[in-house]
């Protein structure tokens, strides 16, 4: 009499855990001893991907500004345009309108923050330049009058000056000159790079407006793979992770955001009553690096 094998789910979980165990074991082992080869392949999957990222990351922090003007702004006065359409026309009209302005708003700080910065350190590094030789002269003349008043310390800095014009001219001649090429290497590959940035966010943008016009669509497709991949208690308990990083994260950002700008006027609104210089790059500076 045959006996039927029977399979014992039990069996098979553990089977596919020690799989997986073994497997990972060499994968870590295999990227410990390639190390290199593995962070030039993650710094190339990176510059592909780049453009990619920087839509994601624009599409999540100007969702919720998206969703507001949506919801709030542009839905009730599609509903007021469109009241004879049944066909969804104050829907598509709301989402169109929330995009433009959510970008709209995204250029116009960064540009914002461009006008205000650029200027300022331009305005800054030429007063420094121009006042260069001013700067020089006080110096000359508080070291004169150090030496005038204190004859011993004359030969101490003539020596002093000596040792540096001599080691100057020694890291002229053996340092800076030869790494001049590797110098305008790397002042090329910054362009670039910066050029590369640009780039980046531009198509960023664009990668941002397409992800936001289908938005349910995009977390649908992330649901079903999520589904797919894990069990459904597994899936549900990733789902509710993520919304509360979601929720605490954007919490923290609007709050960080709100202080930001607190802390920025009144840092303006003391330095103009005291009439310091750079007044608004100073205020800047603070609000965003607070």
């Amino acid at each position: 009499m045959k006996r039927h094998f029977k399979w014992d789910r039990t069996y098979i979980n553990w089977g596919m855990t020690a799989f997986c165990v073994v497997a990972l074991s060499l994968l870590f082992y295999f990227a410990v001893r390639n190390i290199s080869v593995f962070g030039d392949f993650f710094r190339k999957l990176v510059t592909i991907l780049a453009t990619f990222i920087w839509g994601l990351v624009i599409c999540y922090l100007i969702s919720p500004l998206m969703r507001f003007l949506e919801e709030r702004v542009f839905l009730p006065l599609g509903k007021r345009l469109y009241r004879k359409n049944k066909k969804g026309g104050a829907g598509k009209f709301a989402r169109v309108m929330s995009i433009l302005f959510s970008e709209i708003v995204l250029l116009l700080l960064i540009a914002a923050l461009v006008y205000l910065i650029i200027p300022q350190i331009l305005s800054s590094v030429q007063m420094l330049v121009q006042n260069s030789g001013t700067y020089a002269d006080n110096v000359s003349k508080w070291l004169d009058g150090l030496l005038k008043n204190y004859p011993e310390l004359d030969s101490y800095v003539g020596g002093l000056f000596g040792n540096i014009n001599a080691n100057v001219g020694n890291w002229l001649e053996t340092r800076l000159l030869p790494q001049l090429g590797s110098l305008i290497t790397s002042v090329s590959s910054g362009v670039y790079g910066f050029a590369r940035s640009i780039y980046n966010l531009i198509i960023g943008i664009i990668v941002s407006v397409y992800l936001l016009a289908d938005k349910e669509g995009f977390l649908a497709a992330v649901k079903r793979l999520s589904y797919a991949v894990f069990s459904v208690e597994t899936a549900d308990k990733l789902r509710q992770g993520l919304n509360f990083v979601d929720k605490t994260f954007m919490g923290f950002l609007s709050g960080k955001i709100l202080d930001s700008l607190i802390i920025g006027i009144i840092c303006y609104i003391v330095c103009y009553i005291l009439k310091m210089p750079y007044t608004l790059l100073v205020s800047v500076i603070i609000g965003v690096t607070h």
